[in-house]
């Protein structure tokens, strides 16, 4: 009741939905209503010639009326509307963080697609995946404070981020909150928006219980769909310092480790998966850095000091010493942040090197670490 926007939506939402759902409507009405935004249908065009249309001529599709042919009216106009949640989110930190929850949610679709064996779902299985999480982009979007509380409560129980305790005790505080958990608000709302009953039901989480059962039909749907955002995150979260080859290197020993709990359950070949993630990987990269996403906290730190580094005031002011105090009190809620969600010491090393760079000004900043085995 207090946000009222979880329920209606931005307009242009719903009139894409319309559009897309009419069985009366031809593709020139809904590549007209994409069209009224230029922005977004260039966005749109790099979406749809990411990994997930190779086989259905990914990289070759210039033109709207050619991906509606292709896809249909609904599925463009479900990324459509992904794109307008997108262009929604706020500026500053909140609004990078969840810029990258929906690059996760990019991340995450292209697995799925390329992990799903079933025929019946493989046309849908992207768009489910990308719209698992849409709870949580909305409460990001809406109630940002709110959701940053019931974060911090599960950081005091020291619940690890992206497990599964840490899930369900989440859910569990939203429906004290809001007397339902962020997944049914996500689901409630999509429902509300018209979007078909697959869609709701694979925006459900559902964990394997039995690692050598196989799974078919709505099980198999909510476990792929679960499963692949869980990997997105964890390879998110790996860092993206050293050579490629080392990067490389971290993935598949993440993806191996994936393997042993899932490959079974969804029919997967353990031994081709490492490489069917590195191509993925590097579709999501050129991905993200097409819309721009930030991919962690230290490229969004850094753009902002920046910004504020060529607003400053002069040296030695009041005014100089003020930014100097705001900018440093930034630094350390953003160190506190990464410190948070476990990030890498190398991680951690990069991004206090950047932030002392941009907020005092300096030409270099070198770190240097005691060894403790000479003491």
């Amino acid at each position: 009741d207090t946000q009222p926007d979880f329920a209606t939506g931005k307009a242009s939402v719903i009139s894409i939905q319309q559009v897309a759902r009419s069985e009366r409507s031809h593709a020139r009405a809904l590549v007209d209503l994409i069209h009224d935004d230029p922005a977004m249908a260039g966005k749109l065009l790099r979406l749809i010639n990411a990994a997930y249309y190779a086989s259905v001529g990914g990289g070759n599709i210039t033109n709207l009326q050619r991906a509606i042919a292709l896809m249909g009216f609904q599925s463009v106009g479900m990324l459509a509307a992904s794109l307008v949640l997108y262009d929604r989110l706020p500026k500053g930190v909140q609004g990078d963080r969840m810029r990258r929850e929906f690059a996760r949610s990019q991340y995450a679709a292209m697995l799925a697609h390329e992990f799903c064996h079933d025929r019946r779902l493989v046309e849908h299985v992207y768009l489910i995946t990308v719209f698992h999480r849409l709870g949580e982009l909305l409460v990001g979007l809406h109630a940002p404070d709110e959701l940053q509380i019931m974060e911090d409560k599960l950081d005091e129980r020291e619940l690890v981020p992206g497990s599964v305790k840490r899930h369900l005790a989440r859910e569990q505080l939203a429906r004290e909150l809001w007397g339902t958990g962020i997944e049914d608000l996500g689901a409630d709302i999509a429902a509300r928006w018209g979007w078909p009953p697959v869609m709701t039901l694979g925006m459900r989480s559902l964990q394997i219980e039995d690692p050598e059962k196989v799974l078919e039909g709505d099980e198999y749907l909510r476990v792929l769909c679960t499963a692949c955002t869980a990997l997105a995150g964890e390879l998110m979260k790996l860092p993206r310092t050293g050579t490629p080859e080392e990067q490389a290197e971290a993935r598949a020993g993440l993806v191996a480790r994936f393997a042993q709990g899932h490959a079974e359950a969804l029919a997967l070949d353990p031994e081709q998966l490492a490489e069917r993630v590195e191509r993925n990987h590097a579709a999501w990269l050129e991905l993200v850095k097409a819309l721009g996403v930030p991919l962690d906290e230290s490229e969004t730190a850094a753009a902002q000091a920046a910004a504020a580094a060529s607003k400053r005031p002069p040296p030695g002011s009041s005014a100089a010493k003020l930014a100097l105090a705001e900018d440093l009190a930034d630094a350390v809620e953003v160190l506190k942040r990464m410190t948070k969600r476990g990030a890498p010491l190398t991680e951690m090393f990069e991004t206090t090197m950047k932030l002392l760079q941009q907020a005092l000004d300096l030409q270099r900043v070198v770190v240097c670490l005691r060894d403790g085995a000479m003491h």
